[in-house]
């Protein structure tokens, strides 16, 4: 996320989580926004409804709803209203930066470490049990949120980041440290 977008999505996500923890529902809105993220992260297509302006927001907002209201899953109201301000603010293609924002701000105020796992396929779930086990005792936390990608480009092995840490074991490194090394004694 770019400075500028980072300036942008802070003060709803912010207003957000202060509005959570006043009303003591913290961390069930952080559970409700993890959903909504992983709902956007599977459906592209409703990004792209979202952001046509060509709907009315009016239109937009009762989508919303049908996707996450009553019967299909428990969001709070908080949420709700989250998602309709970015609508009528002209903000919806920032919806995944500013939830993301608001993640990123709930995790810190919760002491929950979150880890992005990138593989170049998908891991097993013993191996993302093993890993899990391995950044707990690595970071020392036991509260950790792990957050999984394929990137076929890394070729092999995997990249974990942290905001702490990174730790970039894929073949795609070190294929293009063996390239370097190679350039550089053909240059000499």
């Amino acid at each position: 996320m770019s400075i500028a977008v980072s300036r942008i999505v802070t003060p709803y996500a912010t207003a957000l989580m202060e509005t959570a923890k006043s009303r003591q529902i913290l961390s069930d809105i952080t559970e409700g926004m993890v959903l909504v993220a992983n709902f956007l992260h599977r459906c592209p297509d409703f990004i792209a409804f979202a952001q046509n302006p060509l709907i009315a927001k009016e239109t937009k907002k009762e989508v919303i709803l049908k996707c996450f209201g009553h019967g299909n899953t428990t969001l709070h109201e908080e949420i709700f209203c989250f998602l309709g301000v970015l609508v009528d603010c002209d903000r919806v293609d920032l919806i995944q930066n500013a939830i993301e924002k608001y993640l990123e701000i709930a995790f810190l105020e919760q002491s929950v470490g979150v880890v992005n796992i990138t593989s170049a396929k998908q891991l097993t779930a013993e191996q993302q049990l093993i890993l899990a086990d391995q950044m707990r005792f690595v970071l020392n936390q036991n509260q950790l949120i792990f957050a999984a990608k394929v990137d076929p480009d890394i070729i092999g092995g995997f990249i974990i980041e942290t905001d702490q840490k990174l730790m970039d074991c894929s073949l795609q490194k070190d294929l293009t440290k063996i390239k370097t090394r190679l350039d550089n004694s053909f240059n000499t």
